[in-house]
C-alpha cells in the first residue's frame, strides 16, 4: 500500500508541474498578444495618422469634403466653422463621415472652414485634425441659351433664343468673321430676346458698299446704332 501511495503522489506531483507549465505558457501567450514589440512600436501602432490632402469643393448651397483614407480608421469626424482656426471644442461636428462627404444647407457666398479627424471607436483612438481647408458655396452660372435663330433684314438682324432659367439678361457677342468668343469680337450687355441688332456703318454714315442718308435708332440704349434711312 505504501508503494502504491508513493506512485500516486509522484504522478500527482508530475501532473501539477505540467499544469503549472501550461498555465504559465498560456499566461505568457496572453501577455505577448497585448504587448508584443517594443513600447515605441506599440505607441506608433496605437496612434492614428491625421487625414491628409483634405480638399473642399464648392457647390450650390453645399460643400463636398474629400480626404485620404487613414489606416485603421473606422470613421471620421468633420469640424466646421464660419471662422478660421477651427476649434473642435466649439465647431459644428459631423460624426461618422466618410469621403467624399457632402455638407448640405450652406449659404451661398459665405466662407466655411473645415478640419477632419480620424476615429477608431473599437480601440477608442482619435487622430489629430487635418490641415484646415475652406470653401465658399455659390450659385452655379446659368446655362447657355439654346434654340437661337437669326432673321436678316435691311441693315439689321433679329435674334431670338429660348429663355434660360435664372437669367435676367444676356450678353451678345458678334463679329464679321467666324470664331466669335468673349475675348474676340464686339459685345453688348443687358440684352433680352428678341433682340434687334443693327449693322454698324462706316464713318461716312453708310454701310460699306452702300450709300444713302442715315438716322439714329433711339428705341433702347443697348440697341442704339446708326442705320441707313430707307
Amino acid at each position: 500500500m505504501k508503494t502504491i501511495t508513493a506512485r500516486k503522489t509522484y504522478w500527482q506531483h508530475l501532473a501539477c508541474i505540467i499544469t503549472s507549465i501550461a498555465s504559465c505558457t498560456l499566461l505568457s501567450l496572453v501577455l505577448a498578444g497585448c504587448s508584443s514589440g517594443t513600447s515605441s512600436e506599440t505607441a506608433a501602432r496605437q496612434t492614428l495618422a491625421a487625414p491628409a490632402t483634405a480638399t473642399a469643393a464648392a457647390s450650390d448651397g453645399q460643400a463636398i469634403i474629400s480626404w485620404e483614407v487613414v489606416k485603421d480608421a473606422e470613421s471620421y469626424t468633420i469640424y466646421m466653422s464660419n471662422s478660421p482656426n477651427v476649434d473642435p471644442a466649439t465647431a459644428t461636428k459631423m460624426e461618422n463621415a466618410y469621403p467624399p462627404y457632402t455638407v448640405p444647407g450652406l449659404v451661398n457666398g459665405t466662407i466655411y472652414y473645415f478640419r477632419v479627424q480620424a476615429v477608431c471607436t473599437n480601440t477608442n483612438r482619435v487622430s489629430e485634425t487635418s490641415a484646415e481647408i475652406s470653401v465658399t458655396p455659390k450659385t452655379p452660372p446659368p446655362g447657355a441659351p439654346a434654340e437661337i435663330s437669326a432673321m436678316a433684314g435691311d441693315t439689321f438682324v433679329v435674334l431670338q433664343w429660348s429663355p434660360v432659367a435664372g437669367a435676367t439678361s444676356y450678353n451678345l457677342y458678334w463679329g464679321v468673321s467666324p470664331g466669335i468668343s468673349k475675348m474676340a469680337g464686339e459685345h453688348f450687355s443687358g440684352v433680352t430676346s428678341p433682340y434687334i441688332h443693327y449693322i454698324p456703318i462706316d464713318d461716312a454714315g453708310a454701310m460699306p458698299g452702300k450709300g444713302g442718308e442715315v438716322q439714329a435708332d433711339i428705341r433702347h440704349p443697348a440697341q442704339q446704332r446708326i442705320r441707313r434711312k430707307s
